[in-house]
């Protein structure tokens, strides 16, 4: 286990018997007490504490109630439908399935799409592929990029991800910064999303292995 890093596991049972739920939940939020001086770009610098709690929940640390997606059918894997993505009102209904995956350092998926995205949220031309950098007048007013929108399932909840998510330093190019969003290449599987810790920074994420169906909530620190 990395030095930086603390893991704590929380078990819950049922007062008759000691059975553990049959779920798990990841929170990646930074400690506020932990971060650095301005400008802070997301929650990259400084990351102290990822809890990983076993059997419930710590209302402590999200907002709200989970929205719940059902895992695709006979998947393996956290695997639900995306439904659409949109940036700066350009709405693609994009069809693709999504991996949540805690070992991910990104977001991937296919190049087109995420060609699509970075363009969108730059507003200019970006590499069809690898790392979309901004340049420094972008990165001065990120705060003025726009959100990036998902939908899963059919659609009926909207999850954002803000500048502030999706801008982190890029670990090839000191000084530099990029986004999150990463093109993948699928050379003997289907095309698909991956929702890495920049996702579970955002949301507060719930694996339900007994209804097999993820939920999200709004991290808070």
């Amino acid at each position: 286990m990395d030095n930086d890093k603390e893991c704590y596991t929380e078990q819950r049972k049922k007062k008759a018997g000691a059975v553990l739920k049959s779920y798990f939940h990841l929170h990646h939020r930074p400690s506020t007490a932990s971060s650095p001086p301005e400008p802070l770009v997301g929650p990259y610098y400084n990351l102290i504490v990822v809890p990983f709690y076993l059997g419930g929940a710590n209302p402590l640390h999200f907002q709200g109630q989970h929205i719940y997606q059902d895992l695709i059918d006979n998947a393996y894997k956290w695997m639900i439908h995306m439904y659409s993505v949109q940036v700066a009102g350009n709405l693609a209904q994009c069809c693709y399935k999504a991996l949540v995956d805690s070992g991910s350092k990104y977001i991937y998926g296919p190049r087109a799409l995420i060609y699509a995205i970075n363009r969108q949220i730059l507003n200019r031309e970006v590499p069809l592929g690898g790392v979309t950098l901004l340049e420094a007048d972008e990165f001065e007013n990120f705060n003025q990029l726009p959100g990036v929108l998902f939908t899963f399932g059919d659609g009926g909840h909207v999850f954002d991800m803000q500048p502030e998510d999706y801008i982190c330093p890029d670990e090839d190019t000191p000084g530099r910064f990029s986004t999150v969003f990463r093109p993948m290449v699928f050379p003997d599987g289907e095309p698909h999303f991956v929702l890495g810790f920049p996702w579970l920074r955002r949301y507060h994420t719930i694996f339900d292995f007994g209804q097999r169906r993820i939920g999200f909530a709004l991290a808070l620190a």
